[in-house]
Parts: structure tokens; sequence; C-alpha cells
């Protein structure tokens, strides 16, 4: 029961710390904690099964709902983040072609002009 308790603990801590890289958007750290989550969720399940842990266990019931509303916290600032990140990759993608339209006015004026430097 002792190993059943500590990787809900460890779960709960990878929850809280998938938030902070969420927010800090540092995807490397994000991947690492979501794939140990994974991992940790597919033991616990197993582990329940095998100690007959439901969600009758009133410690257990509650911790979950917890962790329910700190998965949804953090779809929801997931989410953000994305909506976020897609308004400046258009906005860069906007500069982007506006330096695209500059350079192909200055490429082309200097091309068709008489003047060209020696050296």
């Amino acid at each position: 029961m002792v190993v059943f308790w500590g990787l809900l603990s460890s779960i709960e801590r990878i929850t809280s710390l998938e938030l902070e890289a969420v927010r800090a958007r540092d995807f490397p750290t994000m991947e690492t904690l979501y794939e140990a989550k994974k991992v940790d969720l597919a033991r616990l399940v197993a582990l329940a099964g095998r100690l007959g842990v439901t969600r009758q266990n009133p410690e257990f019931q509650q911790r979950w709902v917890a962790l329910e509303r700190a998965c949804a916290k953090l779809a929801e600032a997931a989410g953000l983040e994305v909506q976020a990140l897609r308004g400046e990759w258009q906005g860069a993608d906007f500069e982007n072609q506006r330096l695209r339209s500059l350079k192909r006015a200055y490429v082309s004026d200097t091309s068709d002009s008489e003047f060209h430097a020696e050296g």
C-alpha cells in the first residue's frame, strides 16, 4: 500500500511541475514530465487493481478529485499557451512577409539600377 500512495504522490508532484513547465514554455521538460506521469499512472492503475483500491476509499477519492482539478488547470494553462504561441507565430509570419516584400523591393531596385559597386 505504501507504493500505491507513493505513486499517487509522484503523480501529484509531476502534475504540479507540468504546470510550471507549461507556464515557462519549457517544452523538453513538459515532454519528460508527461512521459514520467504516463508510466506512473499505468503503474498506479495496475497496483490499484491488485490491491482493490477504488474511489470508495475516502483518502484516494479526495486526492483523486484534487488531481483531476489540477489536471484541468494544467489543460487550461496549456490551451492558453497554445493560443499565445499561435498569436506570436502569426505575428512573426506577418513580419516575415513584410521583410520579404521589402527585400524584393530593394533587390529588384538595385538589380535594375545603372549604379554598381566597384571593387
